[in-house]
């Protein structure tokens, strides 16, 4: 799963919703500073430090639209648990890690 930024646009959708063994958030353009993708995000993230963001788990959901059916919410909260034991999520689970990708 992707969260892909134009962060010239202000444009944020998700793509690859059905693959649940990987997270990362993908950014246009290249040169787009931590801080420009965070707040091209808005409510749907915040920075994390390292080249990495803090992703609303129901933005998630939200951005999912349609395709976020009972089977897709059951993968996505597997996906959301094996994050935690990786530390990749809030302690409520509410956010979880993007890195950020580049060009």
């Amino acid at each position: 799963m992707r969260i892909s930024v134009d962060v010239a646009a202000g444009a944020v959708t998700l793509v690859d919703l059905n693959v649940f063994n990987s997270f990362d958030l993908a950014a246009e353009p290249a040169e787009s500073s931590e801080a420009d993708i965070a707040a091209a995000l808005g409510s749907v993230g915040s920075p994390a430090g390292d080249d990495h963001l803090w992703i609303s788990v129901a933005e998630i959901q939200r951005l999912a639209g349609d395709a976020a059916t009972s089977e897709w919410e059951s993968n996505f909260e597997m996906m959301l648990a094996y994050a935690s034991t990786q530390d990749w999520t809030n302690d409520d689970q509410s956010m979880i890690k993007a890195h950020i990708h580049r060009g």
